[in-house]
């Protein structure tokens, strides 16, 4: 992807670049130009940008088929791709400047595709014609007042970067199961102003729609207050939903086999239960581990504990950021602390409070001591 990889994006976006690249490949011309770039962005389905058309009634199959029509192509070409061209370089420094104005926002597919429609004024009347709402969604009220589109590319931090910048100063991290005392995405808010710096959603009945569904609107807000989000169990849902990555139990799929379905800046945990388990966890391709149970927890039945020994075996000695769990909460954060642990995750403790805000912030007060 020569040329992008210094303009970082959404991994939807992301791909929609790729998909680009491939598409002017497939067509035979040497450079991706923007109407490339907006096929793109509407073969990731799954994401805002499509959203946004499906929300003014465009039929995204049928506008697909029209514009690959227009330029003689029949299917997306998986051949080496070729370079941007430059105004296809222009649509790009336009859409990080406008999603600049929203920190910590990365590019994404509707930041594409408010670009591009600003390049394709040739395209327009076929754009109209397919429903496509060009005027709403090329305003300028999402740039900054000083854009300039041929200024060079502003620095920004690579989604690794990003993701493990947070992940390396996380101390509270919060366990969202779907049907609690409070809303997903209040529950996140309040506790993410109270402290709360990742949370996981954790959603075991619910249909795999309901799941991805939530899962997008949790990693909208997480974007928005800059925490992280992952989801538990299903890396399906952590793609679809541009979540920042996964969680597994020692049922679940490997580390390894997680590690081949995510891109490689997708954070992954593991939980473990023993000593044994979390030597062996560290020694996989992942970013953190949770280490328990050490209580008896109100949301989650364990058959047996594995209690403060094993927070004290593990937590200060594992290579990678151990977070304790199981039945934590401000009664007994204290007992956890003092034998190691210097994160935790929890999930009753804030979601069943009565302010989950104070909630998370009284026991930020306690991990925050051991941080000084």
């Amino acid at each position: 992807m020569s040329g992008f990889r210094k303009l970082p994006f959404s991994p939807a976006a992301e791909r929609a670049i790729r998909t680009a690249q491939e598409l002017a490949a497939g067509a035979g011309v040497p450079e991706a130009e923007p109407v490339h770039l907006l096929l793109g962005v509407l073969l990731e389905e799954e994401s805002r940008g499509p959203e946004l058309l499906r929300q003014a009634g465009v039929d995204l199959s049928r506008l697909t088929a029209r514009l690959m029509e227009s330029l003689g192509l029949k299917e997306v070409d998986r051949s080496e791709p070729v370079p941007p061209s430059g105004r296809t370089m222009a649509v790009l420094r336009h859409a990080r400047q406008a999603a600049s104005a929203y920190p910590p926002e990365l590019p994404g597919t509707e930041h594409l595709l408010r670009a591009v429609l600003r390049q394709l004024p040739e395209w327009h009347e076929l754009l109209k014609s397919e429903g496509v709402p060009v005027e709403d969604l090329t305003r300028q009220s999402d740039l900054p007042a000083d854009f300039d589109p041929d200024a060079p590319p502003i620095p920004l931090e690579t989604p690794h970067e990003k993701r493990h910048g947070i992940l390396k100063d996380v101390r509270l991290y919060v366990l969202i199961e779907p049907g609690g005392r409070w809303p997903a995405e209040e529950l996140l808010a309040r506790a993410a102003q109270g402290g709360a710096q990742a949370f996981q959603l954790r959603a075991k009945t619910l249909p795999d729609h309901e799941v991805l569904k939530l899962a997008r609107t949790l990693a909208q807000a997480s974007r928005k207050h800059g925490v992280l989000f992952i989801v538990n169990d299903r890396p399906d849902i952590a793609l679809l939903a541009e979540a920042d990555g996964v969680h597994v139990g020692q049922e679940d799929l490997p580390a390894a086999a997680v590690r081949s379905l995510v891109d490689e800046e997708a954070i992954i945990g593991v939980s473990t239960h023993s000593r044994t388990q979390a030597e062996q966890a560290a020694a996989e391709p992942i970013d953190y581990i949770g280490v328990g149970p050490v209580f008896p927890s109100r949301t989650k039945q364990f058959e047996q504990l594995a209690g403060l020994t094993l927070v004290s075996e593990v937590c200060p000695h594992v290579r990678v950021p151990a977070f304790a769990i199981g039945g934590i909460d401000e009664t007994n954060i204290g007992r956890v602390l003092e034998a190691g642990a210097r994160r935790v995750a929890v999930c009753g403790a804030i979601a069943s409070a009565d302010d989950p805000e104070k909630a998370a912030a009284a026991l930020r007060k306690h991990l925050d001591r051991y941080w000084a």
